[in-house]
């Protein structure tokens, strides 16, 4: 039993044991090989065939309801979709224990490799995605939107900005007629970031009543999920 649990168990010592008249021996073994076929980096390539012919062998074979929810998610975890009729077969297994780690090896094989549960490995954050929007306000130089662009970004309050122009604008303000080149700062950010972003082009922006417009925005799920993720409370990010 030792032998089978060392830090790097031979592959043919394993499936020898899965033989063994123990039971607990045959767990042991069954466990241990998926072990090293879906957690170890980098296994033994070679041996995967090997492992995969004696599993199935041994379910066959196997007797014991405990050793058949092992081999099922050893099964599993050897990441070969050959498996997967097998699986679905133990879904109507009389013991819930296997029907559970059936279930569970079937969920498993759906995922691409890289996003398979690993000790160690970081689960990927679930994507969420908030209502997003585009504000826009006007500049007199292409300095001074670069300069409140970046400082929109450095404050987390944007996932992006862009900066068009020269555009020719004629108004009145305050009784005098104006006419003048100006630049467009076009943010885009989350809802609920908006009044921290109003907040701060005020207190940033050059021109004392600067225009500050907002629209809502649709779009395709990864731009949005992306808006969102680079726009989180500072606590999040």
């Amino acid at each position: 039993m030792a032998e089978l649990e060392r830090d790097t168990p031979d592959v043919d010592v394993l499936v020898e044991a899965l033989e063994d008249d123990d039971v607990d021996v045959r767990a042991v073994a069954a466990d241990v090989l998926g072990k090293v076929f879906g957690y170890v980096d980098n296994p033994p390539a070679e041996k995967r065939p090997v492992a995969l012919d004696a599993l199935l062998v041994r379910w066959d074979r196997e007797k014991s309801n405990d050793v058949r929810s092992t081999l099922a998610q050893a099964l599993a975890l050897l990441g070969d979709p050959s498996v997967r009729p097998v699986l679905e077969a133990a879904l109507d297994d009389g013991d819930p224990r296997v029907r559970r780690q059936a279930s569970w090896g079937l969920a498993y094989l759906s995922l691409p490799a890289r996003d398979r549960p690993k000790p160690g490995r970081p689960q990927p954050r679930e994507r969420v995605v908030k209502e997003c929007v585009r504000v826009r306000t006007m500049l007199g130089s292409e300095e001074d939107a670069v300069r409140l662009g970046r400082s929109v970004l450095d404050a987390r309050l944007a996932a992006g900005v862009q900066i068009v122009g020269p555009f020719r604008s004629m108004y009145w303000y305050e009784g005098d007629f104006g006419d003048a080149l100006q630049w467009q700062l076009d943010i885009t950010t989350t809802a609920e970031r908006f009044p921290e972003l109003e907040q701060h082009i005020k207190d940033n922006h050059p021109y004392g009543t600067p225009d500050i417009i907002i629209a809502p925005i649709a779009g395709n799920a990864d731009y949005l999920a992306w808006v969102s993720g680079e726009t989180g409370q500072a606590g999040d990010l």
